[in-house]
């Protein structure tokens, strides 16, 4: 069963939807310590979940003209800050960098001069390098 909104809320949404700045901020500081926990509890970085917070707002603040107030508010909320959290692992996700020489004793601190094992063992970097 979906829950409706509470009469008090709606009406909050509908003076942040004229511009209000008040209502808005009234709206931020009912739900900023939520945002700011289920952003640390996806990134479990204090700073980071402050800034998704923030961007949370900003989203809803750009947008929340477009909001259906017969929609739960802290759903759209929710979602919206799930959302940049997965965008901000994803972004977190493509810079990361193996360093492949220390892989599992590939790498030989001391060289070889048997020209076919080197070989073996450069193939086998080269590898594991593409498979990464």
């Amino acid at each position: 069963m979906r829950r409706m909104p509470d009469a008090a809320e709606v009406s909050l949404i509908k003076k942040c939807q004229e511009g209000r700045e008040d209502a808005f901020r009234e709206l931020m500081e009912k739900y900023q310590r939520r945002v700011y926990w289920i952003a640390y509890n996806m990134l479990s970085n204090y700073d980071t979940a402050r800034e998704i917070a923030q961007e949370a707002f900003i989203r809803v603040f750009r947008n929340i003209g477009r909001f259906d107030v017969k929609k739960n508010f802290y759903t759209w909320l929710y979602q919206i800050t799930v959302n940049l959290c997965i965008d901000r692992m994803r972004k977190l996700s493509h810079g990361k960098t193996v360093d492949i020489d220390g892989i599992g004793g590939l790498a030989d601190p001391t060289p070889t001069r048997d020209p076919a094992e080197s070989g073996e063992r450069t193939e086998t970097r080269a590898r594991v390098h593409l498979a990464l």
